[in-house]
């Protein structure tokens, strides 16, 4: 069976991860098992450390930061960033100048979450609007 094709093959049944498969490493023929497969994919995967950080930014009628840009190495870095709006007016919410034009709204009461690490800015028509924030890493 050595001269077999792949299309010529029987598919295989439910992986056990033991299983040898051909590959080509550094311009070798190699084998590798599932379980080998699964643990680079995985490895590769970036995955935050778990932990989460709130806060609270008051929002008025001049773009003001609402959360800080989170950068970091693999795994370190902001995930996503939930605002919820717990003032009376909506809050438009985007990037460092945004506008009530350009923001994307918030309306009083509702919640956003966007996955960046990017800063995220808000503005309004009314001063002292409250945003909850709760970045996740």
């Amino acid at each position: 069976m050595a001269d077999e094709t792949l299309a010529a093959m029987a598919a295989a049944s439910a992986l056990s991860g033991s299983e040898l498969m051909y590959c080509t490493q550094a311009g070798a023929d190699s084998k590798v098992t599932p379980a080998q497969l699964l643990a680079y994919v995985e490895g590769a995967m970036v995955v935050g450390s778990g932990a989460i950080a709130t806060s609270q930014a008051s929002i008025g009628t001049s773009a003001a930061l609402i959360v800080a840009a989170r950068t970091g190495a693999a795994g370190t870095g902001r995930i996503a960033a939930t605002l919820y709006n717990e003032g009376t007016v909506t809050v438009f919410f985007g990037p460092s100048g945004v506008t009530t034009s350009t923001g994307m709204p918030l309306p009083a009461g509702a919640s956003a979450t966007i996955n960046t690490t990017a800063a995220i800015y808000g503005i309004s028509t009314i001063a002292s609007q409250t945003i909850g924030v709760m970045e996740t890493f």
